[in-house]
């Protein structure tokens, strides 16, 4: 799953035995604020999240990745 200039907020839901990479991307200008959530229900639920980003003079990312686990045997990452 891919975020190109995420802006807001979203929620994504993985189930059991579910594995899911995303991507945050912003390289276009202008400032931004983004509030991710992510929650692991089931069982061997699997995310890992990765973000890149470029500012320029007065522009300003603002990300929250978060990551709640509801389930056994989760992994996660936010890189």
């Amino acid at each position: 799953m891919n975020f190109k200039n995420p802006n807001g907020q979203e929620t994504v839901q993985i189930k059991a035995n579910e594995s899911l990479n995303i991507t945050l991307e912003d390289f276009e200008p202008g400032s931004r604020d983004f509030e991710l959530t992510v929650e692991l229900l089931g069982e061997n639920a699997e995310c890992h999240v990765s973000g890149r980003a470029q500012s320029k003079n007065n522009d300003r990312k603002s990300w929250k990745v978060k990551q709640v686990f509801l389930g056994k045997e989760q992994v996660g990452s936010i890189d």
